[in-house]
């Protein structure tokens, strides 16, 4: 079998596979597009929550179009999953860009991310405005914002590399569905008792 007979380097990706890799992006789409909105406020982020709001209905957009994977794989229907992965591929790609694009903006606004992080976590005393909290807030805050960037951009890595991936597997799978439904039609049309 070639490399692409199998997920992961371990399930096949006959019908098993498949559904594992779409149950996957199912997932992922669903926990980014929750955390996107429901999580509380990261230090480092420092971009307009509507702009978070629309990034987490493409996410679950992706994780919604994932059904019609399900169907197309459910029901053999190679031009259907072929559709799927033209809609997945570009639907992913927006939601990547789209990410990506926070996490820039979230590194050049480092100033007010410091300037928040200082006011929402250190209340200042106002009679001594030179007090070792000032201090404290002002290495802390300097530090969280661009390691939070760093987390937000290495996982934007990973996951890019994962999901790249994963677009390779199912392009195989509809590759090889394709291939076997041309065969099995010229095996009727030559037999057509079957």
């Amino acid at each position: 079998m070639k490399p692409r007979d199998y997920c992961c380097c371990a399930i096949p990706t006959v019908n098993a596979g498949i559904y594992l890799t779409l149950l996957e992006q199912m997932a992922l789409g669903v926990l980014v597009g929750v955390l996107s909105m429901a999580a509380p406020e990261i230090v480092g982020s420092s971009v307009p929550m509507m702009v978070v709001i629309i990034f987490g209905i493409l996410c679950f957009a992706a994780a919604g179009l994932q059904l019609l994977g399900f169907i197309g794989v459910a029901t053999e229907r190679p031009i259907l999953f072929r559709r799927f992965l033209s809609l997945h591929s570009l639907l992913i790609t927006a939601c990547f860009s789209m990410s990506g694009a926070l996490i820039i903006i979230s590194a050049t606004r480092h100033s007010s991310a410091k300037a928040r992080c200082t006011t929402d976590f250190f209340v200042p005393d106002p009679n001594n405005a030179d007090s070792v909290l000032q201090k404290e807030a002002d290495k802390l805050c300097e530090i969280f914002p661009w390691v939070d960037v760093g987390v937000m951009g290495g996982l934007w890595v990973i996951l890019a590399a994962v999901h790249t991936y994963l677009y390779t597997v199912m392009a195989g799978y509809s590759t090889e569905q394709e291939s076997d439904h041309e065969k099995y039609n010229t095996l009727t049309e030559r037999n057509p008792k079957f």
